[in-house]
């Protein structure tokens, strides 16, 4: 698709809003064409692999190509170019550390730092042996803590840091790693972190990176007055808690011309074989009237998906239009 669909986005709903945008990135912005959707969204910041220099340190290279630069680079990238003013701002960085062929700066480090966990007794047998197997995968994700937990101890020096909301996740899992489930192969961690929160809590319900952008938004709109197009495209309302009904679809790609699996509620499809789940665990069940049911639930997006692709339209002109022309509205004000 040569053009990106007018649409709305975290990006462009809070730049609207008078937040400053930013998108930090270690490799290429242009790999996968994300470029084009950042240069749509009018985000005010694009730092990837060319904006860094030499104080920063690249992720080892293999056959002479790296993948850019390491989390720790990232991180402090945006702590350096992000001011804590009182502007609202809103940045994504995106992060290549824990991403094949693994190789991480200072190895030495965090292979002793795994070999010390598997002798800390807090791992039982069968955990040990499962680690031991995905050593490399295990010892980059240290790096990726250690490299966190470093940026969120810089962050809390900033006067910035006690409104800011964090939100931690990924963009896929690792396949490397044995998978325990069909399910598990989309399995990613979403974390949502803040000085603001009153208390500590985990969800147990399945939700999905489509629930973020309607959250965040409907989140600064109740509490901060932020205008917020009427109309849109999300194929969800938002995240859920342990008590609500999920009854929407989640179509998940395994890779970008595989559509074959679909959650909705307490299953998922793949194929024509339907799994219950639960906690993300699940069981090949035989019942023929909700497989047929969350069949045809997974058969209207692929419609409606096949329109879009036909049309390559999400929404009329006119709702993009009129949104972004109408006044815009001061940014929430950081107490």
């Amino acid at each position: 698709m040569d053009k990106t669909p007018a649409h709305f986005n975290l990006y462009n709903v809070l730049k609207k809003n008078g937040f400053s945008t930013g998108f930090f990135y270690g490799g290429d912005a242009k790999f996968d064409k994300m470029d084009r959707f950042l240069t749509y969204s009018g985000v005010d910041r694009i730092v990837d692999q060319g904006s860094f220099g030499a104080l920063y340190r690249k992720l080892p290279a293999i056959n002479g190509d790296s993948w850019g630069y390491d989390d720790q680079s990232v991180f402090a990238k945006m702590l350096e170019v992000q001011k804590p003013d009182q502007k609202p701002y809103f940045n994504m960085l995106f992060t290549l550390s824990t991403h094949s062929p693994f190789l991480i700066n200072r190895k030495d480090y965090y292979e002793n730092l795994f070999k010390k966990t598997m002798s800390s007794g807090r791992l039982s047998k069968e955990q040990k042996e499962w680690s031991a197997k995905h050593k490399k995968q295990l010892t980059a994700v240290l790096n990726a803590d250690d490299a966190l937990r470093g940026f969120f101890t810089r962050y809390k020096q900033r006067p910035d840091f006690a409104n800011t909301i964090f939100i931690i996740t990924g963009d896929h899992s690792m396949p490397e790693i044995l998978l325990q489930s069909k399910a598990d192969r989309f399995h990613v961690p979403l974390l949502i972190y803040s000085p603001l929160l009153k208390e500590s809590r985990r969800f147990s319900t399945t939700v999905s990176h489509f629930d973020v952008a309607p959250t965040l938004l409907a989140y600064y709109r109740n509490n901060y007055g932020l205008h917020t197009p009427k109309t849109v495209a999300w194929t969800t309302d938002g995240l859920k808690g342990a008590g609500d009904k999920l009854e929407r679809g989640i179509p998940i790609m395994k890779s970008k011309d595989q559509l074959h699996n679909f959650i909705f509620g307490n299953y998922h499809l793949e194929e024509n074989q339907l799994f219950q789940l639960k906690n993300l665990e699940e069981d090949p069940i035989n019942d023929e009237e909700e497989r047929s049911r969350v069949k045809a639930h997974f058969s209207n997006f692929k419609a409606m998906n096949a329109h879009f692709s036909s049309v390559k339209k999400l929404l009329p002109d006119s709702v993009t239009i009129n949104f972004f022309k109408s006044a815009k509205k001061p940014a929430p004000t950081r107490p």
